[in-house]
C-alpha cells in the first residue's frame, strides 16, 4: 500500500498553531517560509518493499532538516498506522519512532496523521494531517 516513493503536497493543522504570523492551518506554508518554496515539494519520501523508509532532498535544500527529522529507517503498516523507526546514525537529530495514524491510500495520494504538541509552534496538542502524492 505504501510501498513506493511519495512527495508531500499538504501539511495542515487542527486546531490551528499559534505563529507569528497568526494563527495558521497551513503548516506547509510555514515549513515553505523556514526552508523555501520548493524544498518541501523536492524532497521524496521511499518506502522500499524491504520495509526501508528513506527521505532524499535535493542539496541545494540542507536546511529541509529542520523540517525533516530524519533521513532513513525501517517501516511497519499495522492496520492504519504506519511506524517508522528511524535510524540512530544522525547525532544531535531525532531517533526512535515516529506513529502516523489513519494511514489511507487512495489512488496516488496517501494521507496520514500525526498527534503531536506543536514544540516548533506554540507546545500545544495538534492533529497534523499529511498528504503526500505518489511519484513512483
Amino acid at each position: 500500500m505504501v510501498t513506493g516513493s511519495w512527495q508531500i503536497t499538504t501539511i495542515t493543522a487542527s486546531p490551528a498553531v499559534t505563529t507569528s504570523l497568526g494563527d495558521v492551518t497551513d503548516v506547509i506554508s510555514i515549513y515553505q517560509q523556514v526552508v523555501s518554496p520548493t524544498c518541501i515539494a523536492e524532497t521524496q519520501l521511499t518506502f522500499s518493499a524491504a520495509k526501508r523508509a528513506t527521505r532524499l532532498s535535493p542539496t541545494s535544500c540542507s536546511s529541509a532538516d529542520k523540517v525533516f527529522s530524519w533521513k532513513g529507517g525501517t517501516w511497519t503498516v499495522k492496520r492504519n498506522e504506519l511506524v517508522l523507526t528511524i535510524d540512530n546514525d544522525q547525532p544531535g537529530k531525532y531517533f526512535g519512532t515516529l506513529t502516523y495514524t489513519d494511514v489511507s491510500v487512495d489512488g496516488n495520494t496517501m494521507t496520514w496523521k500525526n498527534r503531536i504538541d506543536a514544540g516548533d509552534f506554540d507546545n500545544k496538542p495538534h492533529v497534523f494531517t499529511i498528504k503526500l502524492t505518489r511519484i513512483r
